[in-house]
């Protein structure tokens, strides 16, 4: 019998087979919601859905993941909001400027789906919402 709700993830990311992937590797564990874009994201957010933690992909059109990050980071509502930025930029400086905005954490795609698993394991830890 579990003693804690399940955990809700949003998975952000303009590339359908990476919300795939992501959804693969967290399913299991993780209630998983899909957008396809940043905009998309903040509607559901200003509309009352609070995940517990929500995956980011920094690169995407419109309304890019660092933008939508900031976008967040503006409302003390959210303060609490556990973000993980993906990206295929390895540079430091676009690491430091999610960081900076407020980001959680980064992971360089590709990336190994164990490590994203412990990643948000370790962080929905952190904050209590598992154990």
């Amino acid at each position: 019998m579990r003693d804690q709700p399940i955990p809700n993830i949003f998975v952000v990311d303009d590339d359908k087979v990476m919300r795939t992937l992501v959804n693969g590797i967290l399913k299991d564990r993780y209630q998983i919601k899909l957008f396809e874009n940043g905009k998309d994201v903040l509607s559901s957010l200003y509309d009352g859905e609070l995940p517990h933690l929500m995956i980011l992909d920094l690169n995407m059109p419109e309304v890019s993941g660092l933008e939508t990050l900031k976008r967040i980071r503006e409302s003390a509502f959210y303060k609490e909001l556990m973000v993980v930025m993906l990206s295929a930029e390895e540079s430091s400086n676009e690491r430091v400027s999610c960081f900076e905005a407020g980001a959680n954490d980064y992971l360089v795609k590709p990336f190994n789906p164990k490590e994203l698993h412990l990643r948000v394991d370790n962080l929905l830890r952190i904050k209590g919402y598992i154990l």
